[in-house]
């Protein structure tokens, strides 16, 4: 029998997960997996659990929002190219061709209230480094992606980066966030009801 760990957020979107969990693991043994299932706590909790636990299971599942799903092919795209480096590992990333959705995401966020002195230079000096070669062959080198468009690196054995870009379907993320709750009442609408 081979086997299923799903990750899974019960705090995601309309907190439906818990209910149709049962119905989840049915579905996975009856295509003949043994289902184990993770139920994350907080923010990190499904990277935490994909570096520790990602490569023991024949199939790795999420059910969450979009954090959550984020977190998870994150973690997966890099566990499976360093296990490639280090491993000589037959796993493999499967990249879509017909299209992906590329999310865009912050390189840093400074929240004063947490920030002892407020040091904005210095948070500036990071963000600065991030975005420069040094920084970019250092993310590349983690087996991520470089943020930056033209990058000449791209994680071992993966797609180049451009190409990505390339298929990106184009979401319009500032549309998207002023009809949130329009579309998360269509998306209740259509799959949860």
């Amino acid at each position: 029998m081979k086997t299923v760990y799903l990750i899974v957020n019960p705090n995601a979107g309309t907190r439906q997960a818990r209910r149709f969990l049962p119905e989840m693991i049915s579905v996975f043994n009856r295509a003949d997996y043994l289902c184990s299932v993770y139920i994350t706590g907080q923010r990190g909790d499904a990277v935490s659990f994909v570096r520790a636990h990602g490569g023991e299971a024949d199939l790795i599942a999420a059910c969450g929002g979009d954090g959550t799903l984020n977190e998870v092919v994150m973690i997966l795209e890099e566990s499976v190219l360093q296990r490639r480096h280090d491993d000589n590992s037959p796993l493999t990333c499967i990249y879509p061709e017909d299209g992906n959705v590329m999310i865009p995401s912050n390189a840093m966020i400074v929240a004063e209230e947490k920030s002892a002195n407020a040091n904005i230079e210095a948070c500036e000096a990071v963000a600065d480094w991030l975005f420069s070669d040094a920084g970019q062959a250092f993310i590349v080198s983690g087996y991520m992606h470089s943020t930056l468009k033209g990058f000449p690196e791209c994680p071992y054995d993966s797609i180049d980066t451009d190409k990505l870009i390339e298929s990106d379907m184009g979401v319009d993320w500032e549309r998207a966030y002023h009809l949130r709750d329009e579309i998360t009442a269509e998306w209740n609408n259509r799959v949860t009801q």
